[in-house]
C-alpha cells in the first residue's frame, strides 16, 4: 500500500506460487487469549507521533514492509521472517501499549522454540500473533506457544481476501 494525501494505493505482491506454499508451511498463527481496546492503543500511537516520539519508528516499519515485498517477490522466505522480527521490534516503539509481558513471552517461547520472526496483528495489545518459523520447527513452536497459553489456530492464506463462516451450531 502506498498512502497519499487523497487516499490509497493497493499493490498486490507478486509471490509465485511455490513460494506462497512454502510460507504457508511455515507459518503459525494464535490467539494470545487476550482482547484489547485497538481504539485506545490508537489512540496512543497518535499521541505519541504528535510528541515526535515514534516517528522514525513508523517511517522504519514503512522501509520494512517494502523490504519484505521485495523479499516475498525474491522467494526468501528466512529474510521474511527476519524483516517480521525486524518490524516487531519498531512496532513496539509506536506505544506502551502494543506489547505486555504476556505477548513478549509468547513471543519469546516462539522465538527461542525456533521462529524466525513474528508480530502481533492489528494494533497491537492482544489478539492474534503470527510467526515464520524454520521448516523443522513449527510443531515445536506450536507447542511451545501452547504452553504459553496461546492457542494455534488452522488458517490459510486466501487470494481473493479475508473470508470467515460458522460452523452448525455456531
Amino acid at each position: 500500500m502506498k498512502f497519499r494525501a487523497d487516499g490509497v494505493d493497493v499493490n498486490r505482491i507478486k509471490i509465485k506460487e511455490h513460494t506462497l506454499n512454502e510460507l504457508q508451511c511455515r507459518s503459525v498463527l494464535c490467539y494470545t487469549g487476550g482482547t484489547r481496546e485497538s481504539a485506545n492503543i490508537i489512540d496512543s500511537q497518535v499521541k505519541s507521533f504528535e510528541k515526535g516520539d515514534n516517528e522514525s519508528a513508523l517511517d522504519r516499519s514503512k522501509e520494512i514492509a517494502l523490504e519484505m515485498a521485495a523479499a516475498l517477490e525474491k522467494d526468501d522466505i528466512d529474510e521474511t521472517g527476519r524483516l517480521l522480527d525486524m518490524g516487531w521490534k519498531y512496532k513496539k516503539q509506536f506505544s506502551d501499549k502494543i506489547t505486555n509481558p504476556k505477548i513478549d513471552g509468547i513471543y519469546n517461547a516462539a522465538m527461542s522454540a525456533g521462529a524466525v520472526g513474528g508480530k502481533v496483528s492489528g494494533a497491537g495489545g492482544g489478539g492474534f500473533m503470527f510467526f515464520i518459523c524454520d521448516y523443522d520447527k513449527k510443531f515445536v513452536v506450536s507447542e511451545k506457544l501452547m504452553k504459553h497459553g496461546a492457542v494455534v489456530t488452522d488458517f490459510l492464506f486466501e487470494p481473493n481476501g479475508v473470508m470467515a463462516w460458522r460452523g452448525g451450531d455456531e
